[in-house]
């Protein structure tokens, strides 16, 4: 700061930068799946997300053939072929950080 004949002075204060929030499935589970080949089933939900940077956008990978989740996290359709394995669903928030689920 400087007065009208030139005198200074300083003032100092501490300050942070916290780490920006990261969205986060926390403890969240999906029971097993287990669908009939060909046969529509009922939809089932995923959980949401917690935290980061809204809005949050949910996509999945590893979902048998047949079946999709949609924006609102619900998963459905008519699976094709028989098999098991894993699905993933991410997430993602307004400035791309992501979490991961995954459920059999």
């Amino acid at each position: 700061m400087t007065d009208f004949d030139g005198d200074t002075d300083t003032l100092f204060f501490d300050w942070c930068v916290v780490a920006d929030p990261m969205p986060t499935f926390g403890t969240s589970s999906v029971p097993a799946k287990c669908w009939n080949e060909n046969t529509a089933d009922a939809a089932f939900t995923v959980p949401a997300a917690t935290g980061g940077n809204a809005p949050l956008s949910y996509s999945a990978s590893g979902l048998p053939a047949g079946a999709s989740m949609n924006a609102s996290r619900s998963v459905s359709g008519t699976p094709t072929a028989v098999g098991t394995g894993t699905a993933t669903v991410t997430v993602t928030d307004a400035d791309g950080d992501t979490a991961t689920f995954t459920f059999n």
